[in-house]
């Protein structure tokens, strides 16, 4: 028997064009408890179980939308021409009262976001910025090598606290003489993984992940573990953290 096909295949495929159209962001928040969703008009927050919309504000076009787990704490960042809807600056919202609590501008765009109950990272193509979320006020900034898909990973715990970010890529003449092959040409980001602990400020460890550039990091809730994934696609890496350990790899 053949499946049966949609009555109206060509009104189905429009309302899904139309909405991949509008979306510009969708992530979990950090226990996966609630997705926030950025479009062209505005943002919402949407409860997993139950299901259902909790929160939606149209605003202006919202690039990324982060929360801190199920609090009324929002990390908003624009994706439009607009001054209001600036990608280069972040806004701190609460959405329970309807207030801003602030508003901080960048010298370039803003990439990604990250937050767990101490800390706020904001990711630039070559920085890091790193903020007490209490006061925000801005605790240490890290140079990177250009980092345009914002490849990085903040554990939701708090203790211990772990930045994971692609390791600079090293210069062809300070490693070696001979040419380098297009592909280490054109890499933005080595196959390794720095571990920077966000209480002391400092690197705790570079973990070996792979020969291949980053392609993504993960880490988990208790911030113990750390999953990489290079460009080349063949295998993901788990490790110990922070004493980066290979514990498992899967092809």
């Amino acid at each position: 028997m053949r499946p049966r096909k949609p009555r109206h295949p060509s009104r189905v495929a429009t309302m899904a064009e139309k909405t991949n159209s509008n979306m510009l962001f969708a992530n979990f928040n950090q226990d996966f408890s609630c997705v926030s969703v950025g479009t062209k008009k505005g943002y919402s927050i949407t409860n997993c179980d139950p299901f259902g919309r909790v929160y939606t504000k149209n605003d202006g076009a919202r690039g990324i939308v982060e929360m801190l787990f199920c609090t009324s704490l929002i990390a908003l960042v624009g994706a439009a021409d607009q001054p209001s809807s600036s990608p280069r600056k972040l806004q701190i919202v609460n959405t329970k009262r309807q207030s801003m609590i602030c508003e901080l501008l960048f010298p370039s765009s803003i990439l990604a976001v990250k937050l767990n109950r101490k800390t706020l990272v904001v990711v630039l193509e070559v920085e890091i910025y790193i903020y007490d979320i209490s006061t925000m006020r801005l605790m240490h900034v890290i140079e990177t090598s250009p980092n345009p898909n914002a490849i990085c990973a903040l554990s939701p715990s708090t203790d211990p606290s772990y930045l994971a970010y692609p390791a600079p890529t090293p210069s062809p003449t300070a490693t070696s003489s001979a040419p380098a092959s297009s592909s280490a040409a054109t890499a933005t980001s080595s196959g390794d993984v720095l571990i920077f602990d966000t209480r002391l400020l400092a690197v705790t460890n570079i973990v070996r992940a792979h020969k291949a550039p980053l392609a993504h990091i993960s880490l988990n809730s208790s911030g113990t573990l750390l999953a990489t994934a290079s460009e080349k696609g063949t295998v993901i890496r788990v490790f110990s953290v922070p004493a980066a350990e290979r514990l498992y790899e899967f092809r």
